[in-house]
């Protein structure tokens, strides 16, 4: 495999776990608050949907908030580094070994 094939299959691995995260979330969010067809008549009446809309935007508040502080940490700085070249990062003594655990979920939402 040439590193455009690796690329290539990390990214397809990546949009696959996006997708199982995005649908873990949308069927956790549909249990704990549910839909208005799903409620007795007598609270259809007081159904609102506020505090839906206060938890999407604390979700995307504490999204924005983790991305900003791993991105401006000493890990996140490595995941970085790693994200360009391995063994580039490696040289510079930032090992595969210690950030691999968190390298998948966060290394494509870091700046380049």
């Amino acid at each position: 495999m040439t590193s455009g094939q690796d690329s290539q299959a990390v990214g397809r691995v990546f949009a696959q776990l996006i997708n199982t995260t995005a649908e873990i979330m949308r069927i956790t969010i549909g249990n704990a608050l549910p839909a208005i067809s799903a409620l007795p008549a007598e609270l259809v009446a007081t159904y609102d949907l506020v505090p839906r809309y206060y938890l999407a935007l604390v979700l995307a508040v504490a999204a924005v908030a983790a991305v900003y502080v791993l991105s401006n940490s000493r890990p996140g700085l490595a995941l970085a580094a790693i994200r360009e070249d391995d063994d580039t990062a490696e040289a510079s003594g930032s090992t595969r070994l210690n950030t691999s655990f968190w390298r998948w979920p966060s290394v494509p939402s870091l700046p380049v």
